[in-house]
């Protein structure tokens, strides 16, 4: 199935929850040096398929600026459709300690009531 298509399912199926009275809460959980400012060694990388399995060399300075500019506007697609229907979203670094996340996120929904 093709990248779009999924993550249109998936915030479809998000904002069907919602429309059905459940309360929905989003947490995008992403390790802020890799997956988001994409901090690799400068040298040719392998990065592996999580769903074929095949390998993709690359030289990890020639698409960096692209890739977080990608990742940049998925996250802020999912926030843009997560706000329009109401859904609380959280983008939570894995570097993060669990505790030091749900005290935020519970302080901050506290704060709401």
């Amino acid at each position: 199935m093709e990248e779009s298509k999924k993550h249109t399912d998936f915030l479809d199926a998000l904002c069907h929850l919602k429309f059905k009275g459940h309360e929905v809460l989003l947490f995008q959980l992403l390790e802020s040096g890799k997956e988001l400012d994409f901090n690799f060694e400068n040298k040719p990388t392998a990065f592996e398929d999580l769903e074929d399995g095949s390998l993709h060399y690359t030289d990890v300075m020639q698409i960096k600026e692209a890739y977080r500019i990608g990742i940049q506007d998925f996250i802020n697609s999912i926030k843009t459709t997560c706000l329009e229907a109401r859904i609380s979203y959280e983008l939570i670094d894995l570097q993060t300690p669990v505790q030091e996340v749900l005290q935020h996120f519970l302080l901050k929904r506290q704060k709401m009531q």
